[in-house]
């Protein structure tokens, strides 16, 4: 995401809406928990609107930035019990 420019954004964020399927640059949200995914869609949706409105991108590019670095702190902190319970059997934190 560090590489992605507003035009970027633009593109990934309306194949999010427009297209089956999750758009490649946006894979890591399967690493956020399935409570962060739905609060994440929601922020997104609204910083988007925001977006489209004002025509002011960046802050969708820092919530994106922002959420990837959480997936990446939530898949190390379930790390520990996939080593241990097998990844079909994920247990809670």
């Amino acid at each position: 995401m560090d590489q992605m420019d507003t035009e970027t954004v633009k593109r990934v964020t309306g194949a999010l809406w427009s297209e089956p399927g999750l758009p490649r640059e946006l894979a890591w949200v399967r690493r956020l928990s399935d409570v962060s995914q739905r609060r994440f869609y929601v922020e997104l949706f609204d910083a988007c609107r925001q977006a489209r409105a004002t025509g002011d991108w960046n802050p969708v590019v820092d919530l994106l930035r922002t959420w990837e670095r959480r997936a990446s702190e939530e898949a190390r902190a379930r790390m520990p019990y996939r080593l241990r319970f097998g990844a079909g059997e994920e247990q809670p934190i």
